[in-house]
């Protein structure tokens, strides 16, 4: 069996990014996201190349439509992490200094964004559950 890579993805809110984060620690490997890919990516857009790390070590990988992109390789585990509106608000707002009307607008931004771009590169929906464990 190869390396273990655990794909994140999420809505703005949910606490995927937080959970991955405490994954990775308790799992003893790294965890990239957003901040550390986009160092290696082209114009903040998908750099399939640096996915090769998943032949290199154990990791987790947090949104850049990773799941898609490692889809074929027996050892990954992708998972899309979700939050009712009402979670989702509250810890938007614990991290934001916005009014609730300007952080509903900000996740509702967010989510569509990240839809968007996973629809670009991919040509699939964000949110179907057919491409998560």
């Amino acid at each position: 069996m190869g390396n273990m890579i655990i794909t994140v993805s999420r809505q703005y809110g949910s606490g995927g990014k937080t959970i991955a984060a405490m994954l990775a620690q308790k799992l003893g490997i790294n965890c990239y996201s957003r901040e550390i890919l986009k160092m290696a990516s082209e114009d903040s857009g998908i750099n399939e190349r640096l996915f090769g790390l998943a032949a290199r070590e154990s990791c987790i990988i947090v949104g850049r439509c990773a799941n898609y992109i490692l889809k074929d390789n027996p050892n990954v585990l992708s998972v899309f992490v979700h939050a009712d509106e009402d979670f989702c608000l509250a810890r938007a707002m614990e991290r934001n200094s916005f009014s609730e009307k300007e952080t509903k607008k900000f996740i509702e931004r967010t989510d569509k964004y990240r839809s968007d771009y996973y629809r670009y590169h991919t040509g699939h929906h964000w949110t179907d559950a057919r491409y998560y464990d």
